[in-house]
């Protein structure tokens, strides 16, 4: 202070301009500085605020691409999906159509099964009914031709005595009629002589109540003819040795040996019951004779 009063007017005058040129430069700094650290600030808060906003654009670029990938990832899983269901739909139509096909199948091998053993089972039924028939009837003609080969050995038994009694007496022939006579098996048995009274009281033609019958013709079946001509035959022999009917080896040889070798003058067909004479016999038996050369 008491310097302060030693000095001039003019000395503090200068000191007081230079203290507050001092004070302004002061200020002035101050400013400055206060202005440079809200141009530091707004920068760094623009720089931020920018930052914020890159980033905030980043995120949503990102989201973006994040809901993009995502829709293209739900759309591809949706088309896997798709697929995948078509897949099954297809797989499971066709494991419907195989099923249903190997029904069908199944069915109509039953129904082919099926049919066949009704077939068989038919075919076995008829054949059995035809080998019952045949059967039947087969022993329906053993039971008739044993009956009529009982009444024929009879009869021819009757005739071939009747017929032996009337060529006991043979009349002399001479070595002419010996050549001109057709040779036979039966050569013990000579042929009868037909005397003029003969042809004379005998007709020359019988009448049709007279004329014997037809032998019966044969069956288309060849091996059935056979098997039954067979039996017949062997029904016939053992229907003679049950009755005894013995004879000479001329009866033997003289007596047919089956129905087709018979004569229709001794088809064991006609009734016993027609009355014939003893020359109608004789003539009968002749002509069998005759028809057996």
């Amino acid at each position: 202070m008491e310097r302060m009063k030693k000095m001039s007017d003019q000395e503090l005058a200068e000191r007081l301009q230079a203290e507050e040129e001092r004070k302004a430069r002061r200020k002035e700094s101050e400013r400055n500085s206060m202005k440079a650290v809200v141009e530091m600030q707004d920068e760094e808060l623009a720089r931020y605020i920018h930052e914020r906003e890159m980033e905030s654009d980043m995120m949503a670029r990102r989201d973006k691409h994040k809901r993009k990938s995502q829709k293209s990832t739900r759309h591809r899983e949706e088309e896997q999906r798709r697929h995948r269901e078509e897949d099954q739909r297809r797989h499971r139509e066709e494991d419907q159509r195989r099923l249903r096909e190997e029904d069908q199948r199944r069915h109509r091998e039953e129904d082919q099964r099926r049919h066949r053993e009704e077939d068989q089972r038919r075919h076995r039924e008829e054949d059995q009914r035809r080998h019952r028939e045949e059967d039947q009837l087969k022993n329906g003609e053993d039971k008739r031709t044993s009956s009529q080969n009982h009444s024929y050995s009879a009869s021819h038994h009757r005739k071939n005595v009747d017929m032996k009694d009337a060529t006991r007496n043979i009349p002399d022939r001479s070595p002419r009629q010996e050549e001109t006579t057709p040779k036979s098996i039966h050569t013990s048995t000579p042929r009868k002589q037909t005397k003029a009274e003969d042809a004379v009281e005998s007709p020359h033609r019988r009448t049709k109540s007279e004329r014997p019958r037809r032998p019966p013709q044969p069956s288309r079946d060849h091996h059935a003819s056979a098997r039954r001509l067979s039996d017949k035959s062997l029904d016939s022999s053992a229907s003679q040795q049950n009755h005894g009917s013995t004879g000479d080896a001329r009866d033997d040889k003289m007596r047919p040996t089956s129905d087709a070798a018979r004569h229709p003058a001794v088809d064991p067909d006609i009734s016993e019951d027609i009355p014939y004479s003893e020359r109608f016999a004789r003539l009968a038996a002749q002509e069998s004779w005759n028809y057996d050369q």
